[in-house]
């Protein structure tokens, strides 16, 4: 996928996705069926990358939670953590472990995410956790964009 804005929309696509899936208990194979209709047309690298984000997150969640739960500080729990901050993390640390993509691209739109979505002081702990995740595993810039 060439333009970084694709690979915006997709993350926020996948991170939709994977939101749904947590609170609707649907097979996430089932998803994708019908998320995309009521969005009109995607370009076809879009929905692929969003996609395979959202089928990896949801493979990986109960490790993406164990690894948030080992990072949490200053008084948060998970349980305090709302549905939106869980997501996101899910779909960022999937992404962030997949080292395909460059660290500082996928922690600025997941930030990003959680302030259109969630709010200041949930985007502070989300960068926090996400940064720390990159730190202790040693993580690259990545390979594309």
């Amino acid at each position: 996928m060439a333009d970084k804005s694709g690979r915006t929309k997709a993350r926020e696509y996948a991170f939709q996705m994977m939101y749904r899936y947590s609170m609707t208990g649907e097979a996430p194979t089932q998803i994708p069926l019908t998320f995309w209709q009521p969005l009109g047309i995607i370009e076809t690298d879009v929905k692929e990358f969003a996609e395979s984000l959202f089928r990896g997150a949801a493979s990986k969640a109960a490790d993406s939670d164990a690894m948030i739960v080992k990072f949490l500080k200053n008084g948060w729990t998970f349980d305090r953590m709302g549905e939106i901050e869980k997501n996101i993390m899910r779909v960022a640390m999937f992404e962030l472990l997949d080292g395909k993509s460059p660290y500082f691209a996928i922690l600025d739109d997941f930030v990003t995410l959680t302030k259109k979505f969630g709010d200041e002081t949930a985007a502070g702990l989300v960068n926090g956790i996400l940064d720390n995740v990159r730190k202790t595993y040693s993580l690259s810039a990545g390979e594309n964009e």
